[in-house]
């Protein structure tokens, strides 16, 4: 393309920015060459490369310092997509103080009533625990969409307010499995075990994590026998299993001393794949050693 000359043409630098981040087979360092030889990057472009650094290579501060060089050499202006990586970026980082300068950008710049980067932002002020913040945004936007809901949830699942998140799920227009699972979660780790099963029981179209999360609650709360139980259901109903909810059984199985059932879902694990996550292989060791 050198040869050619096709690197003054955008379009044709902008298809090979993207191939080349997303290949197996070119090394990072080449499309940063590549880059680094272009005759005035589109926006598109420095999207490209900024993502390629959060996604692909786990380099969020990369992806920060990227924007900075854009800011400065670039005679465009960034858009609706460059910010969501920024900020995802900065959520990464758990670095609410570059997320409020990103914040400050996006209103400068007049995206703060995208409804993707509202979302991203609500994400982020989540992320770092800051849900005064996350819910300002959440309730100045012009657009809610089933993201902003489920998103401003999490924040209150993971800091554990009972109150607000239950509060949020009772006005969500629509209730999809991924907040009643993230309910469940919360009512677990709250032992509120009626709250967390009643829902359970409401949910149509169980799916794997519902089970889990289910099945978490339970073993949490040294309700190892429920939890058995319900692990059996869950493979009676064809639902497949991952290493989170086989690690919950085979520690209500440690935790009840019945060596033989935890054998039986060490098997289960061998024969689905997962027997080699660490986070198995320390409930079998307890398994194991505990029943000795």
């Amino acid at each position: 393309m050198i040869l050619t000359g096709f690197f003054t043409d955008t379009y044709a630098a902008s298809r090979l920015i993207s191939f080349s981040t997303h290949s197996t087979f070119v090394p990072f360092h080449h499309s940063l060459r590549i880059f680094n030889h272009l005759h005035n990057p589109n926006t598109f472009i420095w999207n490209t490369i900024m993502r390629a650094h959060l996604e692909l290579h786990n380099s969020p501060h990369q992806a920060l310092n990227f924007y900075k060089l854009f800011l400065s050499e670039n005679a465009n202006i960034p858009d609706n997509y460059t910010y969501p990586i920024l900020l995802r970026s900065c959520a990464a980082r758990v670095s609410e103080f570059e997320g409020k300068e990103i914040h400050n950008h996006i209103v400068k710049f007049g995206f703060d009533s995208d409804v993707y980067v509202r979302n991203t932002l609500i994400n982020l002020y989540s992320v770092c625990g800051n849900m005064v913040s996350a819910r300002e945004v959440f309730e100045e936007s012009p657009v809610l969409d089933l993201v902003s809901w489920n998103t401003l949830l999490a924040g209150y699942v993971q800091v554990g307010d009972v109150e607000e998140a239950e509060c949020v799920y009772g006005r969500m227009p629509e209730r999809n499995t991924i907040a009643s699972n993230s309910m469940i979660v919360l009512f677990g780790r709250k032992g509120l075990v009626a709250k967390a099963c009643q829902l359970f029981d409401g949910i149509q179209g169980k799916d794997m994590v519902s089970w889990s999360a289910m099945i978490s609650c339970y073993e949490q709360n040294g309700m190892c026998e429920e939890a058995l139980v319900l692990f059996v259901d869950m493979n009676a109903n064809g639902v497949m299993v991952d290493e989170v909810v086989v690690v919950s059984a085979i520690s209500a199985c440690a935790r009840l001393s019945v060596v033989w059932t935890g054998k039986s879902m060490h098997g289960l694990a061998a024969k689905v794949g997962i027997e080699a996550y660490v986070s198995l292989q320390n409930a079998l060791i307890h398994l194991y050693l505990g029943t000795q």
